[in-house]
C-alpha cells in the first residue's frame, strides 16, 4: 500500500516537473544577439539621416525663397532707381531746352525791337520827303525821278515789314513747335535758322528803302538848290 502511494507521488513530481520548466521557457525574453544590435544602430542611423536630409532640404528651400525674394527686391530697387535717375533728365532737359528757347525768344525780341524802330524812322523819313515833293510840285518844279524813287523806297519798306511780321509770327510758334517736335534741339536749330533769315530779308529791304532815300533825298536837294537847310537835315537823318 505505501509503494503505491510512493510511485503516486513520485509520477505526479515528474509530471508537474516539464511543465514548470515549459512555462519558466515561454516568460523569459530571450537575449539580445549581436546582430540584433547592429541592425538597430543602423535604423536609428538611418532615421537621423533622413532627419538630418530633410532639415538640409527644408534650409535649402527657405534660402531659396529668400534668395528669390532678395533678388525681386533688388531688381524692383534698381527699376526704381532707373526710373527716378530718367525722370530727372528729363526734368533738367526740359529746363534747359526752356531756358533755350526763353533765350533764343528774348533776342529774337531784341531784334525785332531794333527793326521796328529802324522801319518807323524809315516810314517817317519817306513821309517828310513826300511833304517835300508836294511843295515843290506846287512850285512846278520837276521831282518825277524822286517820286518814282520814293515809290520804290515805300515798297521795300513794305517788304520789311512783311518779312518783320512774318519773323513775330515764328518767334511766337517756338514754344509750340517744341512741344510737339521730337527734339527740341532740331526746333531750335530749324526756329533759329527761320528767324536769322527773316532778319537778314527785313535788314536787305531796309537798307535797299535806306538807298532809295537817299537817292530821293539828294534829288531833292538838287532841285531846290545849295543852301536849303531842310534838305540838308533830311540827308543827314537818312546817313
Amino acid at each position: 500500500m505505501k509503494s503505491i502511494k510512493f510511485t503516486v507521488v513520485a509520477l505526479t513530481i515528474i509530471m508537474s516537473t516539464p511543465f514548470a520548466f515549459a512555462q519558466e521557457t515561454t516568460t523569459t525574453p530571450p537575449a539580445p544577439t549581436l546582430r540584433t544590435e547592429r541592425q538597430t544602430q543602423i535604423n536609428l542611423l538611418k532615421q537621423k539621416e533622413d532627419a538630418l536630409r530633410e532639415k538640409a532640404s527644408s534650409t535649402r528651400e527657405m534660402l531659396r525663397e529668400k534668395a528669390s525674394t532678395t533678388k525681386a527686391n533688388i531688381l524692383e530697387k534698381a527699376q526704381t532707381m532707373r526710373e527716378k535717375v530718367q525722370e530727372k533728365k528729363t526734368e533738367i532737359k526740359n529746363n534747359f531746352d526752356a531756358k533755350k528757347i526763353a533765350i533764343l525768344k528774348r533776342t529774337a525780341e531784341n531784334t525785332i525791337k531794333v527793326l521796328q524802330a529802324a522801319i518807323a524812322r524809315l516810314e517817317q523819313i519817306a513821309k517828310r520827303l513826300d511833304s517835300r515833293i508836294a511843295k515843290m510840285e506846287t512850285n512846278k518844279i520837276d521831282v518825277s525821278k524822286a517820286k518814282a524813287d520814293l515809290v520804290i523806297a515805300r515798297q521795300k519798306i513794305t517788304d520789311a515789314k512783311t518779312a518783320l511780321t512774318t519773323a513775330i509770327t515764328a518767334i511766337g510758334g517756338i514754344e509750340e513747335a517744341a512741344k510737339n517736335a521730337s527734339t527740341t534741339p532740331n526746333v531750335m536749330g530749324e526756329s533759329t535758322a527761320k528767324i536769322k533769315a527773316l532778319a537778314k530779308t527785313v535788314k536787305d529791304a531796309l537798307q535797299a528803302a535806306h538807298t532809295q532815300l537817299v537817292l530821293v533825298t539828294s534829288e531833292l536837294k538838287g532841285k531846290e538848290g545849295p543852301g536849303n537847310k531842310h534838305a540838308t537835315t533830311t540827308q543827314e537823318t537818312v546817313q
